[in-house]
């Protein structure tokens, strides 16, 4: 067990730099100041339509997780949790495979509510990002990509992945166990009592099938907006490719790139969209340039408004405590 433990400690140190050592590479082999030449020429008004796209994405994605938290009995205001969810983008900006997120369960045991259907109530929602994203990126591979069938081996991963957790959750006594064998191995001892009380209630109330159905819905329509988002850059550069084109690159790159092998995904994605895009007879300049730019109108800019608000809170925190004091 110990040396499991030593083995993960010494992969987190070092994954990281699998990704940022192939962004390296790709700015080494691609003429970094072409690269901010094409940023600097690209079409503003596709740039604004883009980053428009976020006032509709956020508060849908934002929804979407309410309606599961009402379902499960985690009842909080829906402009609370849009307030979570900006805070949670920051710190799902500067971990590996935007395993910050989960700071929401914090937040909502923090209102109160059980830990245990808190957990439940964003695993689940994550999850359902995650299969809906690994879906369309098998689909995208064995239907446009397959030259690249090796591809499907980290896909399949995450897929895996993210459908196992959400069994787990609907099935009691599975989930029991493997909560219990599994999960509380990860736990340092001293919080193994804490999340062993939490674990009693995970699964105590699951969202209905209705909520479920439509949140995976609402799923599939934030991520077409979010490769519409993508699509919108791509014209920005030039690059006149059909939507479901888009579709499939970014879908991929995005998917392989929530491996905790980067902070962001950094590299990874980078790397694939200009393997990928030169599919559609797009320069590595131009992909480069379209994965960074959407790297930060995606991520970047809610992380930012996050990081604003984490600060504001915690100024607001300090300022509470001393005027107590």
């Amino acid at each position: 067990m110990l040396g499991l433990r030593k083995l993960l400690a010494v992969g987190e140190k070092i994954l990281p730099i699998v990704g940022f050592t192939l962004l390296f590479y790709l700015l080494s082999t691609i003429d970094l100041g072409r690269v901010v030449y094409v940023i600097s020429r690209m079409n503003p008004l596709f740039f604004l339509f883009s980053l428009s796209l976020l006032m509709v994405k956020l508060p849908l994605s934002v929804y979407k997780w309410y309606l599961l938290a009402k379902s499960q009995g985690v009842e909080v205001r829906y402009l609370k949790m849009f307030r979570f969810y900006i805070l949670a983008s920051f710190y799902s900006l500067v971990t590996p495979g935007g395993l910050g997120s989960y700071i929401r369960v914090k937040y909502l045991y923090d209102e109160g509510k059980e830990l245990g259907r808190s957990l439940s109530n964003v695993v689940i929602d994550g999850m359902i990002e995650m299969v809906n994203l690994s879906v369309l990126a098998i689909l995208s591979t064995v239907l446009l990509f397959s030259v690249r069938l090796e591809l499907l081996l980290p896909i399949l991963f995450l897929l895996i992945t993210s459908i196992l957790p959400l069994l787990f959750l609907m099935h009691e006594k599975l989930g029991s166990r493997f909560a219990d064998k599994f999960v509380l191995f990860f736990i340092p001892s001293k919080y193994k009592s804490f999340f062993e009380k939490g674990t009693e209630n995970l699964f105590s109330s699951l969202p209905s099938k209705k909520v479920f159905i439509t949140s995976v819905v609402l799923s599939l329509l934030t991520w077409f907006i979010c490769f519409t988002q993508i699509h919108f850059l791509m014209l920005a550069f030039g690059e006149n490719i059909p939507l479901f084109g888009t579709v499939s690159v970014w879908s991929i790159a995005v998917s392989i790139s929530f491996l905790p092998v980067t902070i962001g995904g950094l590299g990874v994605r980078e790397w694939l969209m200009v393997v990928l895009s030169k599919h559609y007879g797009i320069s590595g300049t131009v992909s480069l340039s379209v994965s960074l730019v959407g790297y930060v109108v995606v991520y970047v800019i809610p992380g930012l408004f996050g990081a604003a608000l984490t600060i504001f809170s915690a100024t607001s925190r300090f300022r509470r405590q001393r005027v107590k004091k």
